[in-house]
């Protein structure tokens, strides 16, 4: 897979790509990795989809990781600069002539599910379709619960070993998620365990019941982190979700 760089004005986005041989143009999906996660994550289903004849593209956030390096502090990360690095990414694959412009899936795990629904609301007329998968869709609410008091939010934090500014925290005061998501049409496959201790499924029984074109899979004794055996039904599922609509 080759590694490639998109450069903000500030800050720069590792990625790598996966395209199959030929000349095209080939539908593309986009991973979006979750908190702490990085690009490498996704390389099962990178190479899947290589086999499917399907492009691919997966991103480690600017300052989203202790594997990012793109030299950007993680104290600077916030859920707003994931999403703009997505649609840096979303606009380069538009650029490429061996992509479909027109065929541009999102797939996003956790927090990275979360940021691939801030992206999509902004791209609405770019993005195909999208899948997520134990989406966090709880962050708001968690964060917000645990500082409600805007003085108790901390300059820094340390959180499941990544150091957090407290831009993390502020960013999403006033952010309405499902506000958000009832105002999306974008066909939607959302894939959640029902013993999940970190995002409880019903932040994703609610999705499905806000988006306009969702279908929630719950998967029976599935944690955040599925199985070996439950990750390989995902992704027959993703296949068969990105064939139909295609």
């Amino acid at each position: 897979m080759n590694k490639k760089r998109i450069f903000h004005h500030e800050r720069s986005t590792l990625f790598k790509c996966s395209i199959p041989e030929g000349n095209g143009p080939f539908p593309i999906v986009i991973f979006s990795h979750g908190y702490n996660g990085c690009m490498d994550d996704f390389d099962h289903e990178q190479e899947l989809l290589l086999k499917n004849g399907i492009a691919s593209c997966a991103l480690t956030f600017s300052g989203g990781s202790t594997r990012d390096k793109s030299g950007y502090p993680t104290t600077s990360m916030t859920l707003v600069t994931e999403k703009e690095d997505l649609l840096s990414l979303i606009r380069w694959a538009e650029e490429q002539d061996q992509i479909d412009r027109s065929s541009i899936f999102l797939f996003g795990g956790s927090m990275g599910g979360l940021v691939s629904c801030l992206a999509a609301n902004e791209a609405k007329d770019k993005i195909r379709a999208m899948m997520l998968l134990f989406p966090a869709l709880c962050i708001v609410d968690d964060w917000n619960e645990r500082f409600r008091d805007i003085r108790d939010i901390p300059d820094e934090m340390m959180f499941w070993n990544l150091l957090l500014g407290k831009n993390f925290f502020l960013s999403i005061r006033n952010m309405d998620v499902y506000d958000m998501l009832s105002k999306m049409a974008v066909n939607t496959l959302i894939f959640h365990g029902d013993k999940d201790p970190i995002v409880p499924l019903a932040y994703s029984e609610k999705a499905e019941k806000t988006l306009k074109n969702a279908k929630l899979i719950v998967f029976e004794n599935e944690g955040h982190g599925f199985s070996q055996e439950a990750g390989k039904r995902m992704n027959e599922m993703m296949l068969a979700f990105l064939k139909e609509h295609l």
